[in-house]
């Protein structure tokens, strides 16, 4: 017994086992929702729910969601949810592939990625302690088991990825303290900004890399009601919480980012389709 007591203890203290541990308690979130409309001056629109960005191909490559969708349950994630909005050609692309690790949600009334999103956490039992976002439009190289580690050991109830990364959408739109906490965005929306803080209390700069994880009881209990109008995740949920000093982030660096949303990435991704496969080798 004493014996199985040291090898368990020497597992407990391995970080990539502490890791695996943490993502099959986590759910992966994918919002697939968006309209798209930036890419609108070069691709065709549907009249009600406009471009699916989730399920543009490059080349002969399966569409974006496909490889979100891989990766992540390739990466250990209890499950994998794809939030659709009122694009239920998403939902008919995944027939058939459904199961207990996978399952695409749609609504009529779309409410914001934030109303969508707690929506979504409050009608489903077996979504786990911790709920990691991501965009179906943005290719990012990241290690979600390293970022729920840090969440976990700081005690945070919101962690935010970043990216330092130059040329990215909003570069430097967060002010990250001392204390790793972001304490000023200019992201958000007017009822939540700050004045900027004084320079001496900020530890870096750096930009959203629109992966975010959360407690799961964050959302669950999240103040807001179905009917009360759109809700987002970024420019309120988050911006509320930054207010109250409680959202830690995580320091990407400069890891590969892009957010092929913008017509300029679109083209690039296009041209170069392995940039997409750049993240296999590495999920």
């Amino acid at each position: 017994m004493e014996g199985f007591k040291i090898n368990q203890n020497k597992a407990e203290s391995n970080p990539e086992t502490k890791k695996n541990e943490l993502l099959k308690q986590s759910t992966a979130y994918i919002n697939a929702g968006g309209r798209g409309t930036r890419l609108e001056s070069i691709l065709e629109k549907d009249e009600k729910i406009g471009i699916t960005k989730s399920l543009i191909k490059f080349g002969k490559e399966d569409p974006i969601i496909q490889y979100h969708v891989d990766r992540l349950i390739k990466k250990g994630f209890s499950n994998v949810i794809v939030s659709a909005g009122d694009h239920f050609n998403v939902k008919e692309y995944f027939k058939g592939k459904e199961n207990e690790k996978l399952q695409v949600v749609n609504s009529e009334t779309q409410e914001g990625t934030g109303g969508d999103l707690i929506k979504t956490v409050r009608e489903n039992q077996n979504i786990g302690k911790y709920l990691v976002i991501h965009n179906s439009d943005t290719l990012i190289d990241i290690d979600e088991g390293d970022v729920l580690k840090q969440h976990k050991d700081s005690g945070a109830t919101v962690t935010f990825v970043m990216t330092r990364k130059i040329g990215v959408p909003n570069e430097g739109a967060f002010f990250i303290g001392k204390d790793g906490r972001i304490i000023f965005s200019r992201e958000v929306l007017p009822e939540y900004s700050m004045p900027e803080p004084d320079r001496n209390h900020i530890g870096y700069q750096a930009s959203s890399a629109g992966v975010v994880v959360f407690n799961t009881d964050v959302i669950k209990n999240y103040d807001w009601q179905p009917g009360e109008g759109q809700l987002s995740i970024y420019a309120q949920i988050l911006g509320k919480l930054i207010k109250e000093g409680k959202v830690f982030a995580y320091d990407n660096g400069e890891s590969f980012f892009i957010d092929i949303g913008t017509l300029g990435n679109y083209k690039k991704i296009m041209r170069h389709p392995i940039l997409k496969k750049i993240l296999d080798t590495r999920a």
